[in-house]
């Protein structure tokens, strides 16, 4: 056989071969296939090595339309033959391949069985430009049978459904159903029960009869679900945990909307969406409805930009800082996870009102969390902290955030070390509205605090498991109208060296300072008169009292207007406010005049 005619059908036979396996030199059966075509040649062989190498396999797209009547899981996925669901598609994808989805509603888990393999060659599932994409964790039910009044029964319903949606809004929860109605912290339950059973359904709740497999439901208005559009959670999660290893990942998930899930019913406290692994991207998605959180993170690298997680069962977002090694337990020698957050929103979670000083919230983050920014986030109205830190987290980034209207802590930071807590706007949380508990070397930093029950809080003490409250510093915030006190600091020479508090702003309409000075565990106010107070502690000899000056604080309004006392009032001796306030505006200035640089307290630099 001549030497032209080899190459040629070798090369044939090994391009089919690299088609085949979709990976270029991956497959030990294709380096073996070489290797018994080339024996004899090892002129040959040492050539073709060096010229396969220089081929590029084409990354893939595959696409999922479960509305076209030619879709089926047995297509190729082009637009033309598109796959039906999306796990389909992701049992097709290697590195650097995308997954497009058309419009329409997934009931489906879907299982990823490998990630990609680097930052350049992801496995990316997003929807198509301009479709709603929605995929959740329940289906729907029908063939109601009227049981008796207004409630209605649907038999034969094998699922502990934990969740029930009437056009999307979800029904109340009765009896006992929830593995976590059974389980206490701190001797409260976990998940409060409501009711027993039939006889105290009432509208607007659901009730399952696990000894019989009955579902029975009593909507707001009374009316026949038959006529209306009834889910129920039936899937513990649309992506389930993976595997802990850090190959598993480089995933990307966009613009994609997520909700409903039943892993409750297994007494499991993860997301609807699990991200796991190391790299992910998850950009312009929803995590909504999910029966306890939204999102949860493990691992490290993740980029979690401009998603809403609200209205979740128990939490918006949950991270975990730990592992299967140390059974997701804290440890000590936690490597930095350099996950960031930013631009997201966690709202109006725990509508299922789990135990709020358990788990519950905006965010919630336990334990051994490792360097974790978050930037840009709102967390409005949930029942329980805006944004909670706890156990053994370090290296942690809270920044240009609006914590606002929590039933608990605006910002919670617990029993952990070493935080910046910057920019951010908080205001009118039900307890504190930053609370640094038990935690050492923590800068509370340029933030506008207004009208919480305790404004800025230093304490959490006597505490065996972190015994120490120490190195934290409060430097250039506004601490405006706490209910109970502005300032709270606990003190105790063995335990709470190295604490100060200077450069703030302090209003109340009676000019004076509510300032909560003791070694006692309660918020008694000791001190009222802000001069008096930096006398005999040596803190806050160069704070303020006065009005800040608000554009419209009625509104939420809280940039600074011209003759603020806090303007160019702060100091500079600290680091970590950032670059840019809570607006994106320059946060260092120089002064009008001269050349010293300055900056404003609270958390919006003055705009000229």
């Amino acid at each position: 056989m001549g030497f032209s005619v080899l190459i040629q059908n070798h090369t044939q036979s090994i391009h089919k071969d690299i088609l085949s396996t979709g990976a270029m030199l991956a497959s030990s059966v294709f380096i073996r296939r070489v290797i018994m075509n080339f024996t004899k040649y090892d002129f040959i062989f040492q050539f073709f090595i060096i010229f396969s190498l220089s081929v590029t396999v084409q990354a893939s797209d595959y696409y999922v339309n479960n509305t076209y009547s030619k879709a089926n899981d047995a297509n190729p996925g082009t637009q033309e033959l598109p796959l039906t669901t999306i796990s389909a598609a992701a049992a097709k994808a290697r590195a650097g391949d995308a997954i497009w989805i058309f419009s329409g509603t997934y009931r489906e888990t879907i299982y990823l069985p490998r990630g990609g393999s680097d930052s350049q060659h992801l496995i990316s599932i997003r929807a198509m430009p301009k479709a709603t994409v929605k995929i959740k964790g329940s289906d729907l039910v029908t063939h109601w049978a009227h049981h008796s009044g207004s409630i209605w029964k649907r038999p034969e319903w094998k699922e502990n459904s934990q969740q029930v949606f009437v056009d999307e809004e979800p029904l109340k929860q009765l009896g006992k159903n929830c593995p976590f109605n059974a389980q206490e912290y701190e001797g409260k339950p976990k998940l409060n029960v409501v009711g027993k059973g039939l006889a105290d359904m009432t509208p607007g709740s659901f009730w399952y009869d696990q000894a019989s497999k009955a579902l029975y439901i009593c909507l707001p208005d009374s009316s026949d679900p038959n006529t209306r559009m009834i889910e129920a959670s039936v899937r513990d999660w649309i992506i389930p945990p993976g595997p802990s290893d850090k190959e598993y990942g480089f995933i990307e998930l966009h613009n994609l909307m997520f909700s409903h899930s039943n892993q409750t019913s297994k007494g499991n406290d993860m997301g609807l969406v699990n991200v796991w692994g190391r790299s992910w991207v998850v950009s312009g998605c929803s995590f909504t409805y999910g029966d306890f959180s939204g999102l949860h993170i493990c691992g490290e690298g993740h980029k979690i930009v401009n998603n809403i997680a609200n209205h979740n069962g128990g939490v918006g977002i949950s991270i975990n800082g730990s592992d299967e090694a140390h059974n997701w337990k804290s440890y000590s020698t936690r490597t930095p996870q350099n996950i960031l957050l930013e631009g997201n929103e966690t709202s109006f979670n725990n509508y299922r009102r789990f135990n709020r000083s358990w788990h519950g919230g905006g965010i919630k983050a336990v334990p051994s969390c490792n360097a974790v920014e978050i930037s840009r986030h709102k967390a409005l109205s949930n029942y329980g902290p805006g944004i909670w830190f706890d156990g053994w987290c370090r290296n942690i980034s809270i920044n240009r955030c609006i914590v606002k209207n929590n039933d608990g802590s605006g910002i919670f930071y617990e029993i952990s070390d070493k935080a910046i807590i910057s920019n951010n706007l908080v205001v009118g949380n039900s307890k504190q509205g930053i609370y640094v508990s038990a935690s050492d070397e923590v800068d509370v930093i340029n933030n506008t605090i207004d009208k919480n029950w305790a404004g800025m809080v230093l304490h959490g003490m006597p505490r065996a498991d972190h015994p120490s409250l120490k190195n934290n510093r409060i430097r250039n915030n506004i601490i405006s109208e706490s209910n109970m006190a502005d300032l709270v600091m606990y003190t105790n020479p063995a335990n709470t060296a190295g604490n100060s508090s200077n450069y703030n702003l302090y209003y109340r309409p009676d000019q004076t300072a509510r300032i909560s000075w003791s070694n006692s565990s309660g918020y008694n106010v000791t001190y009222q008169n802000l001069p008096a107070f930096a006398a005999a502690t040596g803190n806050e000899t160069h704070s303020l009292v006065g009005d800040p000056l608000w554009a419209d604080r009625a509104a939420g309004e809280y940039s600074l207007q011209a003759g603020s006392p806090a303007i160019g009032s702060g100091t500079l001796e600290v680091t970590g406010f950032g670059s840019n306030d809570l607006a994106g505006r320059t946060r260092v200035t120089v002064a009008t005049g001269g050349e010293k640089q300055i900056i404003s307290m609270g958390a919006y630099e003055y705009n000229k």
